[in-house]
C-alpha cells in the first residue's frame, strides 16, 4: 500500500514540476515584456509585490479552512483560477490591451490562490508519502525546485525570442492542463490525513518571480546609473 501511494506521489511530483516550469517561464516572460514596455525596474518589482503580499497575509488565516475541506478540491480550484490568469493575459495581449497594471491585478489574485494551494499541496504530500521516504521526497522537491529556478529563465528567454509571449502562455496552459488531469484522474487523497508538514511538490504557482528577477533588475539599475 505504501509503495502504491509513493508511486502516486511521484506522478503528482512530476506533473506539478512540469506545471511549475510552465508557470515560472510565464513569470520570466512577463518580466521581459513589462520591462520592455515600461523600462522601469520599479514597475516590474511591483509584480512580485502584488503576488507575495496577498499570499503572506492570507497564509496566516487559511489553515482552518484547509483543514475542513478537501485538499484535492482546493488544489484543483486554486490551479484553475491561476490558469484563468494566463488566459486573461492571453486575451489582453491578443486584444492589444495588455498593460502592466493588468498583470498587477492578476498577480494579486494568483497570490490569493497560492495561499490556499500551497498548504493543501503540503498536506497532500503527507497523505501519499510513507514516513521512511520523507528524506527522499525532500530531496526530490529540492531537486525539482532548483532545476526550475535554473532552467526556466533560459528556456523562457529562448522561447520569448522565438515566439513571443503567446508561445510561452500556450506552453504554460498546456502544462497546467497536464497537471490538472493527473491530479483529477489519478491522485486520490482520503482521510485520515497525516498531521505532518512537508514541502509542497512544486514552487509557488503562476507568475511568481524569484531571486533571479531581483538580481536581473538590480544589475540593470546599476548599469543605468
Amino acid at each position: 500500500m505504501e509503495e502504491k501511494t509513493l508511486k502516486k506521489y511521484i506522478i503528482l511530483w512530476l506533473s506539478q514540476s512540469v506545471s511549475g516550469l510552465g508557470s515560472s517561464m510565464t513569470g520570466f516572460a512577463l518580466v521581459l515584456w513589462a520591462y520592455g514596455r515600461s523600462q522601469s525596474a520599479m514597475s516590474v518589482s511591483m509584480m512580485s509585490f502584488c503576488n507575495y503580499v496577498p499570499y503572506v497575509i492570507l497564509s496566516l488565516f487559511v489553515g482552518s479552512f484547509i483543514d475542513r475541506h478537501s485538499k484535492k478540491t482546493i488544489m484543483l480550484v486554486s490551479d484553475s483560477i491561476a490558469a484563468l490568469g494566463s488566459l486573461a493575459v492571453m486575451a489582453f495581449w491578443l486584444g492589444g490591451h495588455l498593460a502592466v497594471w493588468n498583470i498587477y491585478i492578476i498577480n494579486a489574485v494568483i497570490g490569493i490562490t497560492n495561499a490556499f494551494q500551497q498548504p493543501a499541496s503540503a498536506v497532500a504530500t503527507g497523505c501519499l508519502v510513507p514516513k521512511e521516504k520523507i528524506s527522499n521526497v525532500s530531496g526530490m522537491n529540492s531537486f525539482s525546485n532548483n532545476l526550475i529556478v535554473v532552467f526556466s529563465p533560459m528556456l523562457a528567454a529562448f522561447l520569448y525570442a522565438a515566439g513571443g509571449l503567446p508561445l510561452i502562455l500556450l506552453i504554460d496552459l498546456a502544462s497546467f492542463t497536464f497537471a490538472f488531469c493527473v491530479l483529477l484522474l489519478f491522485i486520490s487523497l482520503r482521510p485520515p490525513y497525516r498531521h505532518l508538514r512537508f514541502p509542497a511538490p512544486c514552487c509557488p504557482r503562476r507568475f511568481s518571480t524569484g531571486s533571479w528577477e531581483r538580481e536581473y533588475f538590480h544589475r540593470s539599475a546599476l548599469k543605468k546609473s
